[in-house]
């Protein structure tokens, strides 16, 4: 590029930037306008049903169904009604499942049981999101009030220059519980509790092949 060398050529330039970034807030809502009709035609496209018919296995053939059938729902529900028919069968088949361990491998996929980690959830009727605002607020108040009295070596009051942020730790606070340090009792006044590790039931299909056609 030549070097500009009056203030017209230079207003020339800001007019180019100017169409450049034009053109890019156009491409950049073009796609947002195409991901969000992507996103809302793979919604109707996740509507589904099993039909009568078998592939060359033998296994019920998926298709994608009018959202309008009445027998046809979303893959989440029927991921959920498969997966609690399988947790039925298999508590009803234990002993079988867990002969040689934990879990019991299958031709399409994995049934058995897994431990949890013990973890900090809310208590019911009450959000994360607010405590840990709730908290943040309270620490970063009290925190300013240090820095204002907290002069740095090289002369400048803290409070002018340090911006504080404040993020509540669950592996911190479940460290502390277990330590006695923090109290149920004062993690129940925070409206949070401690979830204890369980066996949880796990129906773990083979990841399949997919491929995309145009």
């Amino acid at each position: 590029m030549d070097p500009i060398t009056s203030f017209d050529e230079a207003d020339v330039a800001l007019a180019q930037l100017q169409a450049l970034k034009g053109h890019e807030a156009r491409v950049n809502a073009d796609c947002a306008k195409r991901k969000a009709a992507a996103m809302e035609a793979a919604k109707r496209r996740l509507v589904v049903d099993f039909s009568d018919d078998r592939d060359e296995k033998g296994l019920p053939k998926l298709f994608e169904a009018d959202p309008a059938d009445e027998a046809a729902r979303p893959v989440e529900a029927w991921r959920a009604e498969l997966t609690a028919a399988l947790k039925e069968f298999s508590e009803a088949h234990r002993e079988q499942i867990c002969a040689e361990g934990k879990s019991l491998e299958l031709s399409h996929g994995t049934l058995g049981w897994r431990m949890t980690r013990e973890s900090i959830d809310v208590v019911d009727g009450a959000k994360y999101e607010d405590i840990e605002t709730k908290l943040r607020d309270e620490v970063i108040q009290e925190l300013n009030v240090e820095l204002k009295r907290l002069t740095l070596k090289c002369g400048i009051n803290a409070a002018e220059i340090l911006d504080v942020d404040v993020t509540l730790s669950k592996t911190r606070l479940l460290q502390a519980v277990n330590s006695r340090a923090v109290k149920k009792a004062q993690l129940s006044r925070l409206k949070l509790r401690v979830v204890p590790s369980e066996d949880e039931f796990q129906a773990k299909p083979h990841t399949p092949n997919v491929v995309l056609t145009d």
